[in-house]
């Protein structure tokens, strides 16, 4: 699994679109989309955005993001 795939995953589970996911963690559409196609390497502080957003701050899913966003 790549760590766009889980992003996707996660907020599909939580029935987010990408547009209210936009809004609930102040990124942009733009980089919503990136991360999802794995186009672009995520900060930490990206991901620590989107687990809070998508999984109320479990970390051990950030840190599973952050050990997918380093394979990349």
């Amino acid at each position: 699994m790549t760590v766009g795939l889980k992003i996707k995953l996660l907020r599909t589970e939580k029935g987010l679109t990408q547009a209210e996911l936009c809004d609930l963690t102040g990124l942009s559409s733009s980089t919503i989309v990136y991360l999802e196609n794995d186009r672009k390497k995520a900060q930490v502080e990206t991901l620590i955005r989107l687990n809070n957003v998508l999984t109320n701050g479990d970390e051990k899913v950030l840190l599973e993001l952050i050990e997918l966003n380093e394979r990349k």
